[in-house]
């Protein structure tokens, strides 16, 4: 069933926010007030017409009416309610509708608590499994009984045992002793025994990493400000694409006193050249061009936009300075990607060249993954490219970075989909596989995935595997290069897939790696 639009409770709230009554609105946009009762309840549609006058009504942008937030909300929420914990309390999808329609800090706050207890329910499963592998309880439980039976035991001969000499009692008393004080020191150390400090963390990066990439979801993926400084810094720079690694270089050297240098890999890690200044940037020798401008893109934007960085981090709510730390190294990153793709070139790229990746790699010097997330933040009000999610997975399927912006499903709890291409790019790696998938709710997508290797210093370092994907609604297929010769209007072209096993509705899929825990929504109907 495909979603309905959350265009009513949106006008309802607007409308109470104004002070307005439903007559009162309905009189300004000509219409009757049953009429708009029927929009705010989701059973008329939001005509152009009325949008407009909407817009003018209560002075908002188009943009307000935008479905990507609401609808990442409504998923999110989806994925939630269906949990164990929450799944027998019979809420609708439209009870779900009205909450984000009317209330969306509820619904953000429902989310924050529902991270909060897969957070802890992850940690109590990483603590459970320490445990119960914990070398040092599995070796002490035979060591723990063995002095418990000696002292027992040389404590009953000790009572029970009139005939021992003095000596023998001496020496009884002695061992019991000497058992004692290993069993204290024994105890003492597996009282003071913890789960590692590592076990936490890894509980809580995932949940770190949810904080950081809900702020991007709160902004659109495009953060104006650092669009802002990107480009000009990009002036500053004057370098064209080819030389703009040098310009880098030379700006942190000249502005910030910092030398780049390249070194082996072992060197890259360490504390640098002999003679080289206190403060330098040192980058592996094996990195690609691209990678190597990436980087030094970054370092130019922690220290020239620092200012612009922590002004953007202030207009977010963090859980602690670990969270804003991971963010703010993301906004680096986007800052550093912004300066090596300016907005306004390569949206206008993009769209003469039809989102040819590799085209678009060659024209700005960068990498396909880096051209992939810059293609997910071109969302400038009037200037806007296709609005894509991304993702990106490691060979054994763990998810390492997931953006939703397509509105096609990217749970942000566990693994996704089998049948999503990007699993089968490993099969052929450095070629650009396609994809048509229909989810349950009827939503047809293009979908993309390329596997890509990360080389590393020297023959005896492993590569590093990964695959992206990259994917919109079916919509917007015509505008790719990479749709050309699909029957994208025939849904039985269509791969069915779901969101990830887990959460999907599908019960004759073949390749569901995990049960289904999760009933669907209950309709209203």
């Amino acid at each position: 069933m495909a979603q309905r639009p959350m265009f009513g409770p949106k006008v309802r709230r607007l409308r109470q926010e104004h002070g307005y009554s439903q007559v009162k609105t309905a009189t300004e946009l000509g219409i009757s007030a049953s009429y708009l009762n029927l929009i705010e309840h989701n059973q008329r549609p939001l005509t152009t017409s009325l949008l407009l006058k909407l817009a003018k009504l209560f002075d908002v942008d188009l943009q307000t009416f935008s479905g990507d937030d609401e609808g990442r909300l409504l998923a999110d929420l989806g994925e939630a309610v269906r949990d164990p914990l929450l799944k027998d309390q019979g809420l609708t999808r439209e009870d779900l509708e009205h909450l984000v329609g009317s209330a969306p800090h509820v619904a953000r706050a429902i989310l924050a608590l529902y991270a909060a207890y897969n957070r802890a329910h992850d940690r109590l499963q990483l603590v459970s499994e320490q445990i119960s592998d914990d070398a040092l309880l599995s070796d002490s439980s035979h060591e723990l009984r063995t002095l418990l039976t000696s002292v027992r035991t040389l404590s009953e001969i000790l009572h029970g045992d009139m005939e021992l000499t003095d000596d023998e009692r001496q020496h009884f008393r002695g061992i019991v002793v000497s058992e004692s004080e290993r069993l204290t020191v024994l105890l003492d150390r597996l009282l003071r025994a913890r789960p590692d400090d590592r076990t936490a963390a890894v509980a809580d990066s995932r949940s770190l990493a949810e904080e950081a990439s809900a702020f991007f979801d709160s902004r659109g993926h495009y953060l104006h400000e650092l669009e802002t400084a990107a480009a000009d810094l990009r002036r500053d720079l004057a370098a064209d694409a080819d030389r703009l690694a040098a310009a880098l270089a030379d700006h942190l050297e000249v502005r910030h006193g910092i030398d780049v240098h390249l070194v082996s890999g072992a060197a890259a890690t360490g504390e640098g050249p002999a003679g080289a200044p206190a403060e330098t940037v040192r980058l592996p020798e094996a990195l690609d061009p691209h990678e190597r401008c990436f980087r030094l893109a970054q370092e130019v934007a922690r220290r020239t936009g620092g200012g612009i960085l922590e002004q953007t981090l202030d207009a977010g709510s963090w859980s602690g300075p670990v969270a804003r730390d991971l963010a703010r190294d993301l906004l680096a990153r986007y800052l550093g990607a912004a300066v090596m793709m300016p907005y306004e070139p390569f949206v206008e790229a993009a769209e003469e060249l039809r989102y040819d990746i590799e085209l678009l790699q060659r024209r700005f010097g960068a990498g396909f993954e880096q051209v992939c997330r810059r293609l997910t933040t071109l969302r400038r009000s009037g200037s806007q490219g296709v609005p894509f999610h991304f993702l990106r997975i490691d060979i054994a399927g763990n998810v390492l970075d997931r953006i939703a912006g397509s509105g096609m499903q990217v749970p942000r709890f566990g693994g996704v989909c089998p049948r999503w291409n990007v699993h089968t790019a490993f099969a052929t790696p450095g070629t650009i596989q396609t994809q048509l998938a229909r989810m349950p709710d009827g939503g047809t997508y293009f979908c993309l995935a390329r596997a890509v290797t990360a080389w590393p210093d020297g023959f005896r370092a492993p590569p590093s595997h990964r695959a992206v994907g990259l994917g919109c609604s079916v919509t917007y297929a015509p505008r790719l290069v990479y749709a050309d010769g699909w029957a994208v209007e025939r849904a039985d072209a269509a791969v069915p897939v779901g969101p990830g096993c887990r959460l999907c509705e599908r019960t004759d899929c073949r390749q569901r790696a995990v049960p289904s825990v999760f009933a669907a929504l209950p309709d209203d109907d």
